[in-house]
């Protein structure tokens, strides 16, 4: 039993002391009453004194009844009979452990090497954590590599986005698919959509020739794709050379000036898409399950007083509530 569930939420020590406290002070009450107002009188004091006394003793008698909720004891006085056994089992409740989540992979910043970093340890784990801070962390282009190489692999399936809210950073923006970030990206700025199919054509001609090695000998690529088919690290990754060669696409024709990712660009850009509804593990039990089963998408954040924690699979979250509760059904019949 926490605190505020108590009757009398004060250590064993400041019970005894609260005692004898009362009892001086509602000596000293009761003796001016008689001196100057004269009361009470003879007649009264048979009773008064006796009240006073056990109103002292309140404080224990509180106490007392505290242990025996905690301890799930039955009550029986003079045929009044309190089962804290029962109330407290009708009053159990559960919340979710921090570790049911997937914290996910956090990407810091949007170096080019940060990213296909990432992305080569994507298919490690369905979840990555982009974290914006204060909006100088990263660039949409470099957002739009990341996003193009989790729809490519088909992971990670879900990107979530912290950064600096209220003067605190690691706090929690919102999520979405990679898939639905691209798309937003793409139909906001047609000219990084034209970029994206260039180089989508550069790494499918890169792919079918094995660079230049399968090239017929009387056709030649043309010079662009040559420069990417000569380079052994864009050959040696196959199709992954695509994010490598949108990458530098990018960076020859829109980084001059960056596109920043700030707080107010991320809510204009994915204001559609990206998903805020949370699950606060500092909530009571009850109202993070209530929070769980209202869950619409295929993930859930666990927060904690708006600082991110882990992406919850719905789904596996609510197989979770439901195991809880058999157990607790099969607690009740034992």
């Amino acid at each position: 039993m926490n605190t505020r569930e108590r009757l009398w939420p004060h250590s064993k020590r400041a019970t005894l002391t609260a005692i004898p406290f009362i009892w001086v002070i509602a000596a000293i009450l009761l003796f001016a009453s008689s001196k100057y107002l004269g009361w009470p009188d003879a007649g009264a004091t048979k009773v008064v004194v006796p009240s006073v006394a056990l109103i002292g003793l309140l404080p224990l008698g509180l106490m007392l009844v505290d242990f025996a909720a905690s301890s799930r004891a039955v009550l029986d006085i003079k045929g009044v009979k309190i089962d804290f056994s029962q109330q407290a089992r009708s009053s159990q409740s559960f919340g979710l452990p921090d570790n049911i989540g997937n914290p996910g992979t956090v990407v810091g910043d949007s170096r080019p090497m940060k990213i296909i970093d990432a992305l080569d340890h994507a298919t490690q784990n369905e979840v990555a954590v982009i974290d914006i801070k204060d909006g100088n962390a990263w660039w949409v282009t470099r957002l739009l590599v990341l996003c193009a190489g989790a729809v490519r692999s088909g992971r990670p399936s879900a990107i979530v986005f912290i950064g600096g809210k209220d003067d605190e950073y690691g706090m929690f923006l919102g999520w979405a698919t990679p898939a639905a970030l691209l798309k937003a990206i793409l139909s906001e700025r047609i000219e990084f959509d034209s970029t994206y199919r260039h180089a989508a054509s550069i790494a499918n001609q890169i792919a079918a020739f094995r660079g230049a090695e399968l090239l017929p000998t009387p056709i030649s690529l043309h010079q662009e794709v040559f420069r990417y088919a000569n380079d052994p690290e864009y050959v040696k990754r196959g199709a992954a050379s695509f994010e490598q060669i949108l990458m530098d696409q990018l960076a020859l024709n829109h980084e001059k000036h960056p596109d920043r990712l700030t707080p107010g660009r991320l809510n204009y850009l994915f204001e559609h898409c990206l998903r805020r509804e949370a699950i606060d593990l500092s909530d009571p039990g009850d109202k993070q399950i209530l929070s769980l089963l209202r869950a619409k998408g295929e993930f859930v954040p666990l927060i904690r007083q708006d600082r991110y924690v882990g992406l919850l699979k719905a789904e596996l979250g609510q197989r979770f509530v439901l195991e809880q509760l058999f157990s607790q059904a099969n607690e009740r019949r034992a």
